[in-house]
């Protein structure tokens, strides 16, 4: 399965150049996202409906703030400080952006599906707490949830 996201990301990372790209990138992450959520573990303990919950809240949190981030980048108002995401577009192109949180989002469940059912709470609720404020400080700023397309 991991290879096939693997060769699913980067064929979609190669051959998909226009603005929708970005879209069906995001999509088919989200839709591959749902189903390992739902599907059976390898773990000791099963995802509950909590580890469940919060593991899709990040997934749209983590969305939300791949759009406004890909906002900062289109508006001249603004400027990314995220250095990794700076360079990765600088190098690879406004692809990169929803690259990086894919990339993102599938390391956490990959982590979180390794742990036991107390520690993959407390990494999920740290990471949706995260994307949480990061959203906030956009919005506080004026990036508010406009879609950049």
């Amino acid at each position: 399965m991991r290879k096939t996201f693997m060769l699913l990301l980067s064929i979609l990372f190669h051959h998909l150049i226009m603005k929708k790209s970005m879209i069906i990138m995001i999509l088919g992450f989200m839709i591959f996202a749902s189903s390992c959520a739902h599907s059976p573990t390898t773990t000791k303990q099963k995802w509950d409906t909590t580890d469940k919950t919060l593991y899709v809240g990040y997934i749209v949190s983590s969305t939300i703030d791949c759009f406004q981030t890909k906002y900062i980048f289109k508006s001249p108002e603004y400027r990314e400080t995220n250095e990794i995401i700076v360079k990765g577009v600088d190098r690879f192109g406004d692809l990169f952006i929803p690259l990086y949180f894919s990339v993102g989002a599938f390391s956490i469940y990959v982590i979180s599906n390794q742990l036991s059912s107390p520690y993959r709470k407390a990494l999920l609720s740290l990471c949706l707490g995260t994307s949480l404020w990061y959203i906030n400080h956009n919005n506080s700023i004026g990036i508010n949830l406009a879609i950049p397309f």
